[in-house]
């Protein structure tokens, strides 16, 4: 992903209700070859596999 305009980020987003109820994000190293990823969900989403879904 090196030279992107997010500069090796992607992000996505959950709505529910018009309401963002969760974030997924992918941060590459300069390299592009590595990442971490994480996802958020508010509590009241946790454990209805909304994570699964992303």
């Amino acid at each position: 992903m090196p030279g992107t305009p997010a500069q090796g980020r992607i992000a996505f987003l959950s709505q529910s209700g018009g309401k963002i109820i969760g974030s997924a994000r992918i941060i590459f190293t300069p390299s592009g070859t590595e990442g971490e990823f994480a996802i958020m969900l508010a509590d009241s989403w946790e454990a209805k596999g909304s994570g699964q879904r992303f």
